[in-house]
């Protein structure tokens, strides 16, 4: 009964943590419902949750149930290392108490109770805030609970996580807006002044770039090299007085252009040469140069709160957006070259490439060249909408990366990630593909938009043969590093799919939508590492130039009928890209079968269902298991594995069905932890 009623709680708090439309307090106020709806559980009908805030060292409290305004006064801040909550987030460690005795804050007019209160980690044990429960006094410690309450806060680590990262996203996307919109308005005949100010504006608008609406746009005099004050927020206006001119060099922002990097400097910086009547008002600048090959063309400067230091990332983007004030400001001196000296057309011309080229240059992290050139080559290429045409998709995935990222540094992760991502680039940029997104260690191409091509099928299986191959190269690199080996899979379809902006006046990007998405994402997931799966409409599209190494039949979840997969090995015609045949992996039988139990994976979940097996040949990472389950190809599998002992080494292994024969299944593990990796390649 504890057992079935506990999991069916962890099992909502799972549904609820991949609610999408759901904000992070909410699915708290939900979680703690589910949490204290357990009816085995004795737990008094009282809970919160607090987040750890690491600058202040302090947690927030977030969600609550049933706090009185008095409890909610008293427990909106804690300190780490105060109180029980506190002394749990110190520790690292659930922390239980059967009387409020114990208290080091007290509130009155609250009965008799104890507390469990549990730290929420995430999965390489980094604090992340602190799950309090109230208990009648006197209530004795129960180890279910606390295994339950455990895991219960494992899984709410996971929505916080979750949380952050779709932040992280939705400052990308901002981010990625924003630079569509200048670069748009760079191409336009429209007012230096009114482009300054908008730059101006937009900036004020992106929550998470966390600046002041505060800030000026300082433009050089090509006569005297003095820094011009062009465009200001209205709270600077005072500014014309002390700094409508500042000399190259002086003060912070002629420091920022001297010095041709970005400057921080708080109110009562000794650099500040120039002073105004706000100097009194504390506040901080962040100066950044907007620089043109061996020019500096000005400085925007931007206001931030005492002691803030902006980010790497945050600094990047501006220095991004300080190219796109480098590019506008050239446009508009090329512009007036043009009007003053009438020079000849073709002159002109040339200048313009060379500022679509920079533009081009700049912004390829933001977006696909292609995309870039359909903004500068067509007057509605920003406007909202799409059209209906065959596409071919492509998706790569990096197998069981999320298990060997896990066990690694955090900065370790992003160089390996950056390696191999910047390899893939440039093979996909080779074939033509447009990157739409990269999904973590995952990347979505499409070959057909926003430019179709009659050859779209077979450049997008060249190029994920290509990519195959440049594996090898980008292992090297990790060998020297000392990073783990890494291998890909992927999958491409070919469908009828919308493309064209997607969004809303205000944010929009460029993307597609349709079922041909849904299914390269679901034959990608029957991938392998080094092995590339296409469609039968990617086949025919294709013709007879491909070697098909291997086909058959599945029946993907979310798809009405089974479909047909294959495996490609090659791709003739004026490709010429062949992968190496697969040598045939031989299993050697072991003196010892282990002990395996079975759970079909539905998604991200095991079915209840659980079958035992024995593991009876091995050639690591593909197995053969002894067992009564029968199953279809490419079904994938959650895997226990036990001693000779029948004691549990490890519940986390995955793998995915090769091959079915009278009662064996072929099995080639996909994610294993490293520790049980390394018992079962010494498997005898």
């Amino acid at each position: 009964m504890r057992d079935h009623e506990s999991q069916r709680a962890i099992n909502a708090l799972l549904k609820t943590s991949i609610e999408a439309h759901a904000s992070l307090q909410e699915q708290f106020e939900i979680a703690l419902g589910i949490i204290l709806s357990v009816s085995w559980s004795l737990m008094d009908d009282r809970a919160a949750i607090f987040l750890f805030d690491k600058k202040r060292n302090n947690l927030t409290l977030t969600a609550h149930r049933n706090f009185l305004p008095d409890m909610v006064k008293t427990c909106s801040e804690i300190p780490v290392g105060k109180c029980l909550c506190g002394k749990a987030a110190e520790l690292k460690e659930l922390v239980f108490v059967s009387s409020h005795d114990s208290h080091e804050t007290q509130v009155e007019g609250i009965h008799p109770h104890g507390h469990y209160c549990v730290p929420i980690l995430s999965k390489d044990m980094e604090l992340q805030g602190v799950l309090t429960l109230y208990l009648p006094e006197g209530h004795v410690r129960d180890s279910d609970e606390e295994v339950f309450l455990s895991t219960a806060a494992g899984t709410l680590a996971e929505m916080i996580q979750r949380s952050k990262t779709e932040k992280e996203l939705t400052q990308s996307m901002d981010g990625s807006q924003l630079i569509q919109m200048l670069l748009h308005s760079a191409m336009e005949p429209v007012p230096l002044q009114d482009q300054l100010d908008q730059v101006l504006i937009m900036l004020f608008y992106l929550p998470w770039l966390q600046v002041q609406p505060k800030g000026a746009i300082f433009i050089t005099d090509p006569d005297t090299g003095d820094l011009v004050l062009r465009a200001y927020s209205e709270d600077v206006r005072h500014l014309f007085d002390t700094c409508g001119r500042v000399p190259f060099g002086r003060c912070i922002c002629g420091r920022a252009a001297l010095e041709r990097e970005i400057i921080h400097a708080d109110f009562d910086d000794p650099r500040h040469d120039i002073k105004s009547l706000e100097m009194e008002t504390p506040h901080r600048h962040c100066c950044i140069p907007i620089l043109a090959d061996e020019r500096v063309l000005g400085v925007m400067n931007l206001y931030l709160n005492v002691g803030q230091q902006l980010s790497q990332e945050n600094e990047d983007f501006l220095r991004s957006i300080a190219s796109i004030l480098s590019v506008i400001i050239q446009r508009h001196e090329m512009d007036d070259r043009v009007r003053k000296a009438l020079a000849d057309e073709k002159e002109a011309n040339e200048k313009l490439d060379r500022a679509n080229h920079f533009i081009r240059k700049t912004f390829g992290r933001y977006m696909s060249d292609e995309v870039v050139k359909t903004i500068l080559d067509t007057p509605d290429g920003l406007e909202l909408g799409g059209e209906q045409r065959e596409v071919t998709v492509m998706m790569t995935d990096l197998r069981g990366f999320t298990a060997v990222s896990e066990r690694m540094a955090p900065e370790d992760v992003i160089t390996m990630l950056n390696l191999y991502l910047e390899a893939m680039t440039e093979i996909i940029h080779q074939y033509n593909g447009t990157i739409i997104e990269f999904l973590g260690d995952g990347i979505l191409v499409l070959f057909g938009a926003p430019i179709p091509r009659e050859d779209d099928a077979q450049r997008a299986v060249a190029c994920a043969l290509a990519m195959q191959l440049a594996m090898p190269k980008v292992n090297e690199k990790n060998r020297e590093l000392g990073y783990p080996q890494m291998v890909m899979g992927g999958g491409i379809n070919t469908g009828l799919v919308i493309a064209g902006n997607i969004g809303s006046d205000k944010r929009s990007k460029y993307g597609v939508v349709g079922n041909a998405i849904n299914l390269t994402a679901r034959i990608e997931s029957l991938t392998v590492g080094g092995q590339i799966l296409i469609s039968e409409s990617t086949r025919n599209a294709c013709g007879p130039i491909l070697r098909i190494d291997d086909e058959w039949r599945v029946a993907p979840k979310g798809v009405s009928k089974p479909i047909s997969v294959f495996q490609v090995g090659g791709i003739e015609g004026v490709y010429q890209i062949r992968l190496p045949e697969m040598d045939q992996i031989v299993v050697h039988p072991l003196h010892y079968a282990h002990q395996v139990r079975l759970m079909i994976m539905d998604g991200k979940y095991a079915a209840e269902e659980i079958y035992d097996g024995r593991i009876t040949a091995i050639n690591y990472p593909l197995t053969e298991i002894t067992t009564p389950l029968n199953v279809d190809r490419m079904t994938n599998l959650k895997v226990e594995l036990f001693n000779k002992r029948g004691e549990q080494v490890s519940d986390q292994l995955f793998g995915k069905v090769l091959d079915v024969c009278e009662g064996v299944l072929t099995v080639y593990f996909t994610s294993v932890p490293q520790r049980v990796e390394e018992k079962m390649r010494d498997f005898t």
